[in-house]
């Protein structure tokens, strides 16, 4: 685990690549132009039980109930055609970019400039943030939380912000004591052991992972999610089906699940969204939309406890 600041700087992007090769598999090739249209969000899958799609500025979002009725305000967001980009790096469109951030924090109750940004690596590496980090890579990347794939904090009302296209975006919720984590769950990371890294980190603050509750963002899964086998070998066999010649079709989200599952939450508290970046047109994806796709992000942030409340009035 890092404190917070001290990871690598060699990412300060906060929104690395999602699948770079995949196992050998190459992403569509493409400049990340958007090519559908918003027609074709008539005939979009359901998400999972449990699940509620939610609306701002006109942007879909979803969210668990489960983890807001515990107090982890949270929005998984989604996109319209081309808008919805939530990163700041490789060319995109920063301003663009602040105006989807401040929709989805007005959405939230939060403010865009306290947001706190990890700069992806795909590792294991966590931080444990709080006052200190507030804003940390808000207005864009030359700041954010350098070097790590899971920000942790206890801090009520300190936005967190996961960056992710094809690879998963995991909110961790403790109730007691309270505290909330987002994880970047690509197959790198999950190999790596970013989610027991997490767990980990919930634990020295006093967290039992039999009461954590976990929701999975929308991620790569079977229906376009290809990867070789030194990926495959990596990976449950039940997050697997066969593809072409040696190769597999790979579920992030059922990967995610399984390893939240094998560390120790109970099942009910695992709530997986259940949508397919690779074939869902409201999300990005890096393998079909190519190196120039904009990316969604998970949102959290702990909301004060009653008690909390009226002793700051």
């Amino acid at each position: 685990m890092n404190p917070a600041g001290s990871g690598r700087r060699d990412a300060a992007s906060g929104d690395a690549d999602a699948d770079r090769d995949a196992g050998g598999g190459e992403a569509a090739a493409g400049d990340g132009t958007i090519r559908e249209s918003e027609a074709a969000l008539g005939s979009a899958p359901a998400a999972a039980q449990g699940v509620e799609e939610v609306r701002t500025a006109g942007l879909p979002g979803w969210r668990v109930a489960a983890l807001e009725c515990r107090g982890a305000r949270h929005v998984f967001t989604g996109r319209v055609g081309g808008r919805g980009n939530v990163a700041m790096s490789g060319g995109r469109d920063r301003a663009a970019a602040r105006e989807v951030r401040a929709a989805w924090c007005a959405f939230l109750g939060v403010r865009p400039e306290d947001l706190v940004v990890p700069g992806l690596v795909h590792g294991a590496e966590v931080a444990v943030v709080g006052e200190s980090e507030r804003g940390r890579g808000a207005l864009g990347p030359s700041d954010v939380v350098a070097g790590v794939d899971a920000l942790v904090t206890t801090t009520p009302g300190l936005p967190l912000a996961m960056p992710v296209a094809d690879c998963a975006a995991v909110v961790l919720h403790a109730a007691e004591p309270a505290a909330l984590a987002v994880v970047h769950a690509g197959w790198r990371g999950l190999a790596a052991g970013v989610l027991a890294a997490t767990l980990h980190a919930l634990a020295e603050l006093g967290a039992d992972p039999a009461g954590v509750h976990a929701a999975v963002s929308p991620a790569a899964g079977p229906a376009g999610y290809e990867v070789g086998p030194e990926v495959a070998a990596l990976a449950p066999a039940a997050a697997l089906r066969p593809g072409s010649g040696d190769r597999s079709f790979l579920d992030v989200a059922s990967w995610a699940r399984l390893a939240l599952l094998g560390l120790g939450l109970v099942p009910a508290s695992v709530h997986v969204v259940g949508l397919d970046t690779t074939a869902d047109p409201r999300l990005f994806s890096h393998r079909r939309d190519g190196p120039g796709a904009g990316r969604h992000a998970a949102f959290a942030v702990l909301a004060p406890r009653e008690g909390d409340q009226q002793a700051s009035r």
